[in-house]
């Protein structure tokens, strides 16, 4: 995860002294609460990523189109909107937005995390929008936390937002929410969900219902130029060991018997039915649409993100999936400690 405190702290120190100022002059005080800002000011600010981070490789249209979610959904979050609704408006955002595989792969020999939103493959559209959610909500918690002390939080929201989202993206797609090298990424489904799922972010419900293991186990491949030496050698050990551990699935045929208790926003991975190199091989959004259960995905068939075309039920029953696999997310992000508040230590030392 990204640490405010000692590697961002010149950055975000910059950032509070140009923001502040201005956020004052907005009329933040006590008793005005952040839904209350006027949005037609906050869309000409566009958040700052931290500087390791790789955003230009794939032009600043990736970060206005951030800057256009937030501002879209920066008004006070109702207390009933869960993480798995509101990520599911976040999805709905990116409807459209052209397919392209490999675009976690950075211009630089050593790995970079990095972001892009204008073009997005099945698994950076799921990623990108529960990181979306969760910053939002996180950020909400900071604003009210310091609305009710009678105090101004240190960022405007699109920039607040921003760095909260950027944090829940490197904790959803690092090994312990934390990047290094390129094996530090979590490049397989079995290990990002397993590691994800230790750390709170989501949770595996597949075994709530009759399940198989599946079998044989994926070969797995190293994948990407940019790895080095050590992270190659890093990376056959990690194959190694997922190879290790039963991995277990939903058969097709039993969709009919789950569709009924899946919640909106559950994500849906597709277990294909030639799985040689890897145990899931699409992933998406289970979404309500003109009464149905739909995948909201990015697809390399239709070469977007779109609803659909077929219902839920008639993907999985094609002759190419084997089976699929359900995982859900917390109603809320954890509520954050007085420590642990951006506004209480993300000031110069």
């Amino acid at each position: 995860m990204f640490n405010y405190t000692n590697g961002g702290s010149a950055v975000i120190g910059q950032i509070i002294r140009l923001v502040v100022p201005t956020f004052l002059a907005w009329g933040i005080s006590s008793g005005v609460t952040g839904q209350q800002i006027d949005s037609r000011r906050l869309s000409k600010i566009t958040f700052i990523p931290p500087t390791n981070w790789d955003y230009n490789h794939v032009g600043n249209p990736s970060v206005l189109t951030a800057n256009r979610i937030i501002n879209g959904h920066f008004r006070k979050i109702p207390d009933s909107l869960t993480l798995p609704q509101l990520t599911v408006k976040v999805a709905k955002q990116l409807l459209g937005k052209p397919y392209a595989k490999g675009k976690l792969i950075g211009v630089d020999v050593n790995e970079k995390p990095i972001l892009c939103l204008n073009q997005l493959d099945c698994y950076t559209l799921v990623d990108n929008a529960i990181a979306l959610a969760i910053g939002m909500m996180r950020w909400q918690q900071q604003v009210d936390s310091c609305v009710k002390k009678g105090e101004v939080p240190p960022l405007n929201w699109v920039n607040g937002t921003g760095w909260e989202f950027i944090s829940a993206l490197e904790d959803i797609r690092y090994r312990g929410g934390s990047y290094t090298d390129f094996s530090s990424r979590l490049h397989y489904a079995r290990d990002l969900i397993a590691d994800n799922e230790k750390r709170g972010t989501w949770v595996n419900i597949t075994r709530l219902w009759p399940n198989d293991t599946l079998k044989p186990q994926p070969k797995y491949r190293v994948i990407g130029r940019q790895a080095d030496k050590e992270s190659k050698a890093n990376m056959l050990r990690i194959e190694d060991s997922l190879r290790q551990l039963p991995f277990t699935y939903i058969p097709s045929r039993l969709a009919e018997v789950v569709l009924p208790d899946l919640m909106e926003g559950d994500i849906i991975g597709i277990v294909p039915a030639n799985n040689a190199e890897v145990e899931i091989s699409h992933v998406g959004f289970a979404v309500r649409h003109k009464g149905d259960w739909y995948l909201l995905h990015a697809s390399s068939q239709y070469q977007k993100v779109l609803i659909g075309p077929s219902t839920l039920l008639a993907y999985l029953n094609r002759k190419s999936v084997k089976g699929f696999c359900v995982i859900r997310l917390p109603d809320t992000v954890p509520t954050y400690t007085p420590d642990e508040l951006i506004y209480l230590n993300s000031t110069e030392k």
